[in-house]
């Protein structure tokens, strides 16, 4: 291990938004030798998670570098509110926990504890049918491949960008990437309101013409009799 090139790379690493503490989280991945491996940062900011993968690789000499990060926005998706009992209820437990199978749960006697869940989760089987609450609180967990129509929220909620990191150019770091993503999505939803829009007009322009021929073909057939 090149003790120059991971205090080069750490470096590289903060520039982006890593803490100071990154050096042995880079460590940890470095010492076993891998050709390749994607180190991970989350940011909050407001009810908008932005998750960072950013991945690195061995090079010439046995070199790591970091090539590129992929950015990833979530957008909160608001709660119907006939869902809003399951939604707090899902809220007070981590899930990410209940699926490693550890203790505390949530307040109380753990086997209990278990027992309530279940029950929560088969009153979100029956009437979460699209899956919405279960992805606003499990995406980005290891339960996330459990809810249902996952690509299409992933569709509605989230925004993707991937990131080169070119040699010898300052990087684009974490923050200016977010507020990128969330422009992005800005422009994406006043897209979509657009074509609503547009299609609203259309439809009440079709209904005016379609009055219009009705009228027209009145007075031909009242001409004709």
């Amino acid at each position: 291990m090149n003790r120059k090139n991971m205090d080069m790379l750490a470096g590289r690493l903060r520039q982006l938004g890593f803490s100071e503490d990154i050096q042995y989280r880079l460590l940890a991945n470095v010492c076993f030798a891998p050709a390749h491996f994607e180190i991970e940062h989350q940011m909050l900011v407001g009810a908008d998670r932005c998750k960072f993968s950013v991945h690195c690789v061995r090079g010439d000499q046995d070199l790591y570098d970091a090539i590129y990060f992929i950015a990833s926005l979530r957008k909160l998706p608001e709660t119907p509110l006939d869902l809003s009992e399951i939604d707090a209820s899902m809220h007070k437990i981590d899930w990410q926990a209940l699926y490693q199978g550890k203790e505390g749960l949530v307040l109380g006697d753990p086997v209990q504890d278990t027992y309530i869940i279940a029950d929560l989760l088969q009153e979100a089987i029956n009437f979460d049918k699209d899956g919405l609450v279960r992805y606003k609180h499990w995406s980005g967990t290891s339960l996330e491949e459990m809810v249902p129509n996952l690509g299409y929220l992933k569709t509605q909620f989230e925004i993707n960008q991937r990131f080169y990191l070119i040699d010898q150019q300052s990087p684009i770091n974490f923050g200016d990437a977010m507020r990128f993503l969330q422009s992005r999505w800005l422009e994406r939803r006043m897209n979509a309101d657009r074509k609503l829009l547009l299609k609203s007009n259309s439809g009440r322009q079709g209904g005016h013409l379609l009055k219009k021929r009705l009228r027209h073909n009145r007075r031909l057939n009242t001409n004709n009799s």
